[in-house]
């Protein structure tokens, strides 16, 4: 009996450490995060904060009248979503220049105004 009691010990100590872990918010899209995220971070430090993104935009036509030329700039919108939240991350040559957050209708009807 004992041995079973603490073989339950072990087992509950080691699903605790790993819901903890799982619960730490490194690499979860949530609004703390999000909160860290500065403009001039890397595409790899924003996705250590947030996670891979659910979606990637390519907006680089906005900035591209003609035609893509290599070693021109990308503009890209990076979308996370968390419950009916979005957030939207924009990098411009792979670095945060700009970041917006909201319930998941008004994210979407602001990138459709082009914002």
């Amino acid at each position: 009996m004992q041995r079973m009691s603490r073989s339950f010990r072990l087992a509950a100590l080691g699903l605790v450490c790993v819901l903890s872990a799982g619960c730490s918010g490194k690499g979860q899209p949530t609004k703390k995060n999000f909160d860290k995220i500065a403009e001039g971070m890397s595409v790899p430090q924003v996705e250590e904060l947030m996670g891979p993104a659910k979606t990637k935009l390519d907006q680089s036509h906005k900035v591209i009248k003609d035609k893509a030329v290599a070693g021109q700039p990308r503009l890209f919108r990076y979308v996370w979503e968390d419950g009916d939240l979005e957030y939207h991350v924009t990098f411009f040559s792979d670095r945060v220049t700009a970041k917006d957050f909201g319930p998941r209708e008004e994210m979407r009807k602001k990138a459709a105004e082009g914002e």
